[in-house]
């Protein structure tokens, strides 16, 4: 689906721990982490943590995003509806 992103010639990877949501933020590309939320639970008063800040930068109509393996990926993003 999408392709691995990589960084001075390396794949750009963390360690995913579970119970945190995984995303990315600003340009270049910083990987953040926060507490899952679940329903009945109090909202998490922690803000988003830092976990990897990285010197990619983003490109125009690609999506960014860590794969279940912990790559920062990215897909090129779909416009419109396409047709079956």
């Amino acid at each position: 689906m999408g392709e691995r992103v990589k960084e001075n010639g390396k794949f750009v990877k963390i360690t995913r721990e579970p119970g945190y949501l995984y995303f990315t933020r600003g340009d270049p590309i910083g990987i953040y982490r926060t507490k899952m939320q679940h329903r009945g639970r109090k909202k998490s008063e922690q803000p988003s943590k830092l976990v990897k800040k990285t010197t990619v930068t983003r490109k125009q109509g690609y999506l960014y995003y860590i794969d279940s393996a912990g790559y920062l990926s990215r897909a090129k993003m779909r416009r419109g509806r396409r047709r079956r």
